[in-house]
């Protein structure tokens, strides 16, 4: 694990963050010495995944998703740019096992290995890591660390003894219940009533630890939802100030999610700021 010294050094040694986000990831690294840091990975995350044949990444985002589905259906609706609806249809006109064949088809889970950003979270100390993904990538990387991570995909699961290091899998899981996984807009809004625990879960999390978002792009459904969700359930004089890594992030975009309790951390504003 990293330690405290080592881990200022390399945020003080970043180029591609300005003095306000360097400021932002010491604040980050001190909670992380204490444990109260969870981390909230998206779909980005598994972009740095290689190839086990050494080829490109082929993840899909959540955009590219509902284009294969699309393609698939070979038809047109008036709500494809609605990764959530375009699912709806999709199970509606080929069924359930139609749909998770395609995404399981589309992500190609086996067919990537951790990547190095996936290997790095798993030596820091992050009291809980919280997912969207269906993939495995962050339980092997813990595995090939001989770490045998305690991963929940049910409510039910909370129930077992707690185990660190914890993986929520707020999405389900290719590995663990392919056919639970929530993809279609009517997952998401009966999520609530099938997954309690879960929900209450993550929203503990923003009352009692600093959460750091990370592959979540600003449009993505699951990251609008969360935020949402957690803003009508605490207040916003109550949510304490959650991060989250974003590239090229505008200072419209900024502000807005500052509102909403997000703290963008502009991965491209060093460059801007040596470029001025």
């Amino acid at each position: 694990m990293m330690s405290d010294v080592n881990m200022m050094d390399a945020i003080d040694d970043l180029t591609f963050v300005n003095a306000s986000g360097a400021k932002d990831l010491h604040q980050i690294a001190r909670e992380l010495t204490v444990g109260r840091v969870v981390l909230f990975a998206g779909a980005g995350l598994s972009f740095n995944a290689p190839r086990r044949d050494e080829g490109k990444n082929s993840m899909p985002g959540w955009r590219d998703l509902a284009h294969e589905l699309l393609k698939k259906m070979e038809g047109s609706i008036r709500d494809s740019q609605d990764p959530l609806k375009v699912a709806d249809y999709f199970e509606t006109k080929y069924g359930r096992p139609a749909l998770i064949d395609a995404l399981v088809n589309t992500i190609r889970d086996s067919e990537h290995a951790p990547g190095r950003v996936h290997q790095c979270l798993t030596g820091l100390n992050f009291d809980e890591i919280i997912t969207t993904n269906y993939d495995t990538l962050i339980e092997r990387a813990f595995e090939k660390q001989f770490i045998e991570p305690q991963v929940i995909v049910e409510s039910r699961d909370l129930v077992r003894k707690r185990k660190p290091p914890r993986v929520i899998k707020m999405n389900g899981c290719f590995k663990i219940n392919p056919s639970g996984v929530v993809i279609t807009g009517s997952d998401f809004l009966s999520y609530a009533e099938r997954h309690p625990l879960i929900e209450i879960l993550v929203t503990e999390c923003f009352v009692e630890s600093t959460v750091l978002f990370i592959g979540f792009g600003l449009d993505d459904p699951a990251f609008r939802a969360i935020n949402e969700r957690v803003l009508r359930t605490l207040g916003r004089g109550e949510c304490r100030l959650a991060y989250s890594l974003q590239f090229g992030a505008s200072e419209t975009e900024s502000a807005y999610w500052k509102s909403r309790q997000v703290q963008i951390i502009d991965l491209s504003s060093g460059a801007t700021e040596m470029d001025e």
